[in-house]
């Protein structure tokens, strides 16, 4: 018995000694200079590229690399870091690493801390290596997010300024919206008196108009715009040569609209002209007729804005309904009493009850009685 406790501790004895011999005694034992100064690389051209816009130091090591001897950054455990052994790891302070690293005038790097893989962390595959460097990107993008959108904008963001840009160019309507919004009230009243104060504007906005380039077969809702714009401006200034007075037909005996005196392109034109010859028959829509003003009381209500390429459509369309649905008419299922723009321009409505209900609150019926009312050429003025 004795002989056999004696063997035993013997054989303890000598393990001990051999494990004691096998154990580093120094530092460097440790940490393999191998290891941890590998040769200089950089992780991928793009994401190097972030790394270079934002001055950050040079990566000096590959944590993407599937070698299981070398380290791999650890995000969550900033002050140690880990030697392999078998399937535990020895932990050792970063601060004892750092004397062996100062003594190493190999390389000059960033310091930050890194793990020696255990077999717990080590990539063994082709797919966790994949994922390991999904992961790094996935890092660099959450440092930040922005210089991806730097490097490489996306194409909406890019339209988007293309289209800040074009809004923010002058339009040629301009003047004459300012002067709308400054002296036309929101039901159409024109004040007259305050139009007259700015008649040199007015002026130099027709005269930019004679000027501008249209084809009088253009069909375009910028073409529209044009030449409601011009009739409702020339309208206002015959207004204003002539002012004061209490309605348009005291103008020219009653034919104001026929008086040849508004230059565009080298040729003279009357309003007459320019709404049933050019406007009527080119765009060939009747809800020009709410949008022209001819400055009297039972004329729909001038709008206090300009008519633009852009709002044309929404434009035409509120000012249509609202004059269908004013005093100027009388609506009901079996009657209606009409303005007489619905009799002098019937045949630009085409069916009229149909038209009607478009814009109705109530459902007119196919065979219900239609009349006209008079018209008040009383000045549309305050």
């Amino acid at each position: 018995m004795n002989s056999r406790l004696s063997f035993l501790m013997l054989a303890c004895f000598l393990i001990a000694n051999a494990c004691r011999s096998e154990a580093p005694t120094t530092l460097d034992q440790y940490v393999d200079e191998s290891v941890i100064d590998p040769p200089q690389v950089q992780l991928t051209q793009s994401k190097a590229s972030l790394r270079d816009v934002a001055d950050s130091p040079t990566i000096d090591k590959n944590p993407l690399s599937p070698d299981p001897d070398e380290f791999i950054a650890n995000r969550s455990d900033r002050n140690t870091i880990r030697r392999r052994d078998g399937v535990n790891s020895r932990v050792l302070t970063t601060d004892s690493v750092q004397n062996h690293r100062n003594s190493d005038a190999k390389t000059d790097r960033t310091e930050s801390p890194v793990v020696i893989p255990t077999e717990e962390n080590t990539p063994r595959s082709g797919e966790e290596n994949l994922q390991n460097k999904e992961m790094a990107a996935k890092m660099l993008e959450d440092e930040n997010p922005a210089k991806e959108a730097i490097i490489s904008p996306q194409t909406d963001q890019v339209s988007k300024i293309d289209a800040a840009i074009s809004s923010s160019s002058p339009n040629i309507h301009d003047p004459w919206n300012l002067l709308l919004n400054k002296y036309v009230s929101e039901t159409g009243c024109v004040n007259y008196t305050g139009f007259k104060n700015d008649l040199s504007k007015i002026e130099a906005y027709l005269v930019s108009l004679s000027s501008y380039e249209v084809q009088k077969g253009e069909t375009s809702n910028k073409a529209k715009a044009f030449w409601i714009n011009l009739y409702n401006a020339a309208t206002v200034k015959l207004i204003l040569d002539h002012f004061p007075l209490s309605s348009i037909m005291e103008i020219d005996n009653g034919k104001p609209w026929d008086r040849k005196w508004i230059s565009l392109d080298g040729s003279i034109y009357s309003l007459n002209e320019i709404e049933h010859e050019i406007i009527r028959p080119t765009f060939n829509d009747a809800r020009i007729h709410f949008a022209v003003n001819c400055a009297a009381k039972s004329c729909p209500p001038l709008a206090n804005i300009a008519y633009t390429e852009e709002n044309m459509e929404e434009l035409l369309e509120k000012m249509t309904q609202r004059f269908i649905n004013s005093t100027s008419n009388i609506l009901t299922p079996n009657k209606v009493q009409l303005s007489s723009i619905f009799d002098w321009y019937g045949t630009d409505f085409g069916n009229l009850v149909a038209f009607l209900n478009r814009y109705a609150p109530i459902k007119i019926r196919p065979n219900a009685e239609i009349t006209f009312l008079s018209y008040d050429w009383a000045l549309n003025g305050q």
